[in-house]
């Protein structure tokens, strides 16, 4: 919904309307050819920019330098001249085109650019068409868990931890997964492990959920409070589940996300704030262990510049690797937590996945043909099996 600040050039224009007379230097100043050139060419630039900016974003996969945002600019306006040269014009005058032959090329036109975008979102942008076969074997392993529409919650109306899915469907419940939407691939990854062995998880997962323990955080938390607060009781009245893997995108709640702010790092939460959050984030630990529950905490992998498609078609090569952000980049974004980490339980086993993800220079999105990611910062079930792995490893049977 547009906000005051929508008043400003809502009341200017009702202004313009009242006094751009010819009686006024306001008015006269308006009638000037270039401002009524600009005027006649306005709504062509407007339909010309959206897609001239949106294709030129999609093309470099980020926000375009400030001389090709001008190029394109200049570029917008000389289409528009043409468009209303020879488009506008010739529609307005009469008896140019019959009217049934209007109506009939509008009709085609919308049903064309209708069907070129369900045929986009059907085919996820054309990928077939544009992608190598090494390319479409990363997508192919970048995906999220088949089970995040059925057993992730969100909201006020979530799914009651109680009602909590427990896969797979034989074996013993020895194992749950506690945490944010980063939870929920691990859970995935970590189940398909666990499962041939006689053994099986929760998973308790919550969109957009701080570690929220705590009764100090924000209205605004108050379902994902509940949620956790019902998730620890539940796992407290589950004797048989001896090992807790805790996982949250913890650098975002302490800092804020990077989509916006990369390649700096976001710093959008006051140090009062942060503190609230760490704070609540150890005593979630320091609870759990102190219920005799074997934790692993499962640090926040490492986020990417760019979700992995985006990436990936960057590469512009064969696409079995694809790197991501920088090691020294991640490393700063990761630095607050790895300096408080001596602050957990000594009980609590701690699993890093930038060991797992990152070499001393780079981070990955897709290693030897594998992708990580499903998108910016959400590992696929592929890269969760990493740290599937490497638990297990640290935790053996």
């Amino acid at each position: 919904m547009p906000g005051l600040h929508a008043l400003v050039p809502t009341l200017g224009a009702a202004l313009l309307i009242l006094h751009g007379t010819a009686a006024t230097r306001v008015g006269r100043w308006l009638a000037h050819p270039a401002l009524v050139s600009m005027g006649l060419v306005s709504y062509s630039a407007y339909l010309w920019h959206q897609p001239l900016f949106a294709f030129a974003r999609h093309a470099l996969g980020g926000p375009p330098p400030a001389a090709l945002m001008l190029t394109l600019a200049l570029a917008t306006l000389a289409l528009a001249w043409w468009t209303w040269r020879y488009v506008e014009r010739p529609f307005r005058q009469p008896g140019n085109l019959p009217r049934r032959l209007i109506f009939g090329l509008a009709i085609a036109g919308s049903t064309l650019f209708l069907a070129v975008g369900l045929a986009g979102q059907v085919t996820q942008g054309f990928v077939n068409a544009k992608a190598t076969d090494s390319q479409r074997a990363v997508l192919d392993s970048a995906k999220a868990s088949p089970r995040r529409k059925a057993c992730h919650t969100e909201g006020p109306e979530f799914l009651p931890p109680a009602q909590a899915c427990a896969y797979p469907a034989e074996g013993q419940l020895r194992w749950a997964v506690l945490g944010d939407s980063h939870a929920v691939e691990l859970a995935q990854a970590l189940a398909q492990r666990i499962g041939p062995r006689g053994e099986k998880l929760l998973h308790l997962s919550f969109s957009r959920c701080i570690p929220a323990f705590d009764e100090r955080q924000t209205p605004e938390h108050d379902a994902c409070r509940t949620w956790t607060r019902q998730a620890v009781a539940q796992l407290e009245q589950l004797a048989e589940v001896q090992r807790v893997v805790v996982v949250y995108r913890i650098n975002a709640w302490l800092f804020g996300g990077h989509e916006q702010a990369y390649p700096a790092w976001p710093d959008e939460v006051g140090p009062q704030e942060r503190e609230l959050r760490w704070q609540a984030y150890t005593n979630l630990l320091k609870h759990l262990v102190a219920q005799g529950k074997q934790v692993v905490l499962v640090l926040q992998a490492p986020e990417l510049p760019r979700r992995i498609d985006t990436l990936l078609f960057q590469t512009r090569g064969q696409g079995t690797d694809v790197p991501g952000a920088t090691r020294s980049w991640w490393d700063q974004r990761n630095r607050y937590v790895i300096s408080r980490l001596p602050e957990l339980p000594a009980e609590v086993t701690v699993v890093d996945p930038t060991a797992l993800l990152c070499d001393t220079q780079r981070c990955w999105a897709a290693r030897k043909g594998l992708g990580l990611y499903f998108d910016d910062d959400h590992l696929s079930v592929a890269g969760a099996g990493l740290v599937a792995d490497e638990i297990l490893r640290r935790l053996p049977r």
